[in-house]
This record gives structure tokens, sequence and C-alpha cells, in this order.
């Protein structure tokens, strides 16, 4: 005896299928434009009349980006450049990523300059790697000083 097929069997089959292919959807390989999260921490230090947090640093592929909350706590606007910026991954010299490379939302730090007195941007810095990344260190100069960010910080809660 064969089943009749009715409209309420009909719409069980289909959110059956729906709820398969969105679950199918959500699982698999990474492609080539996935990203990963580091678990390095997070970090605050003070250069000059600023107050620097690095947040995450997230894999893309051969990029890491460094995400950043600048506080300027002086009473005039202050504008960073790549110049107040190096890094170095797994001990090597990390040149940096244009902002076009980048496949984020989040916002690239240089666009949020200057940065207002007594006010504070987020913002990302991008540099290129050759390997995967087992330790840091971005070093930030202002104001004739400078701050280093590394790998061993101990682990906080990131900003987002």
């Amino acid at each position: 005896m064969l089943n009749q097929m009715t409209r309420r069997n009909f719409l069980k089959s289909t959110s059956a299928l729906a709820a398969l292919v969105a679950l199918s959807a959500c699982s698999g390989e990474e492609s080539s434009s996935s990203y990963t999260a580091k678990p390095y921490g997070y970090a605050t230090a003070t250069v000059g009349s600023l107050s620097i947090e690095l947040g995450s640093i997230t894999s893309y592929n051969s990029v890491e980006e460094c995400r950043f909350r600048i506080t300027n706590n002086s009473t005039a606007p202050i504008t960073l450049t790549k110049d107040n910026f190096t890094a170095q991954f797994n001990g090597k010299d990390a040149p940096f990523c244009g902002q076009d490379e980048m496949r984020t939302d989040f916002p690239e730090l240089f666009s949020q300059m200057p940065i207002p007195a007594n006010g504070s941007v987020k913002g990302y810095v991008a540099f290129h790697v050759s390997e995967q990344i087992d330790s840091y260190k971005i070093t930030v100069k202002y104001g004739g000083k400078q701050t280093v960010f590394a790998s061993d910080e101990k682990e906080k809660s990131w900003y987002e």
C-alpha cells in the first residue's frame, strides 16, 4: 500500500531538509579565507599620554590582525602612523599588510585618526606573516617612549 503525500507530510519533509542543509553549512573544513583567533590574551600599557589596549590577534591565512583600543589622555588630538608600530612574529620582523587585503568589518586603526583629545578609537593593525604564529612582540612608540606587548601576557577579557 502506497502512502499518500499530504500537504502536512510535505511541509514536515521540507522543514527537515532545510534543517539538514543549515546544519551541513555550519560544519566541514575551513576555506582558504577563514581565520582563527589566537588565544594570546589581552594587555594594556601606557605610552606618554596614550593608554593602549591590545586585544585579540587573529590569523587570516598569511596575515595577523592585531586589534587595539587607544585612548588619548591629552588635551590635543593625536595622530598615529605605521611609524609608531613594529611587530615580530616567531622572532621575525613582519611588514605591514594593506587595508585592501583584509576581510574584516572591524575598522583599520590608521583610518580612525586623529584620536580626539580625551577620546578613544578602536581598530586593527595588520602584518604579513609566513608561518603559523607561536609568539609575538608588538612595539608601540609615541612621544619618545615605547611599550612592548608580548605573547607571555596574562589572559584577560577583551572589550568586544
